[in-house]
């Protein structure tokens, strides 16, 4: 009876590391999109984009043959030896430090030091109190 619980539970982790394993290789440009946003708060669009070129080109390797040896990490782990191979922005973005350490210890890093300040934003631009009147009055058939 032990023996069929822990098969059973072993059975269940398997499947919903499938279904992870799954929604990852499906959406790996927004989890990459959104894992540098929280790394490296100053990259540019223009270097995400190469970042997410990079996962997808991954990804590709990954589900031609599961067997490399790459392919037993963890998509954080890629994800930050990816981050950690651009010597660039490494020094750039002053993150060079964290790439010396271990691969969980590196994502504490990344994530312990992330900026909290909101300058980082630019202010949202707002209109004036007449020109949100005449914005409502003008999309007021579209309610």
């Amino acid at each position: 009876m032990k023996e069929d619980s822990i098969v059973n539970v072993f059975g269940e982790l398997q499947e919903d590391f499938i279904i992870n394993q799954k929604f990852i290789e499906e959406n790996v440009e927004y989890i990459t999109i959104l894992n540098f946003a929280q790394y490296i708060q100053e990259i540019s669009f223009e270097e995400v984009k190469m970042l997410v070129k990079n996962m997808i080109q991954f990804r590709d390797k990954y589900l031609t043959d599961k067997t490399l040896p790459m392919c037993s990490k963890i998509a954080d782990e890629i994800l930050l030896e990816d981050t950690c191979a651009m010597q660039e922005q490494a020094q750039e973005y002053n993150f060079m430090h964290y790439c010396n350490r271990a691969d969980f210890e590196r994502g504490l890093c990344f994530f312990h030091n992330k900026k909290k300040d909101a300058e980082l934003l630019p202010p949202l631009p707002t209109l004036g109190s007449e020109e949100k009147c005449q914005t409502c009055k003008n999309t007021e058939n579209l309610f």
